[in-house]
């Protein structure tokens, strides 16, 4: 029988760099999360291979999706937004229990790409928020 995989949480962490070595604080976490890699390919084609493509590997680059519930306090929406507006560098992890090893961690350092914030009448405020990530991403 297969075991399934369960996605827990992403935690941000906010990262105080006046500090040695650098600190860094969890202030938020997510309710869903979408974690994506994706390498472009570049299209090649030659004769001797009867002009089919033959793809080279060029840049990677990996985002996250996250949403959750607006707060007054730990990371509200005003901090959403003075966040991607100051260009901030964030650390997240994503937290997967894959059962067989426990707990593993995506992680890497992210710039907030884009956000919305939905608040119907009389319902609890949510917010959706993408992250661009900047350099490698690891595992562990």
């Amino acid at each position: 029988m297969a075991v399934k995989v369960n996605g827990s949480n992403v935690i941000l962490y906010k990262i105080d760099t006046s500090t040695i070595p650098a600190t860094e604080t969890p202030f938020a976490c997510s309710t869903n999360c979408t974690f994506t890699s994706q390498t472009e390919l570049i299209e090649n084609a030659s004769s001797t291979d009867a002009w089919f493509t033959l793809p080279k590997d060029n840049l990677s680059s990996w985002s996250m999706s996250c949403d959750g519930i607006v707060t007054l306090d730990g990371f509200s929406y005003d901090e959403i937004a003075l966040a991607q507006k100051n260009r901030t560098l964030f650390l997240t992890r994503f937290q997967i229990n894959n059962g067989v090893d426990g707990y593993r961690y995506i992680s890497g350092y992210c710039f907030i790409g884009g956000f919305s914030i939905s608040g119907n009448y009389k319902e609890i405020g949510t917010y959706s928020v993408n992250l661009t990530g900047t350099g490698k991403y690891y595992t562990e």
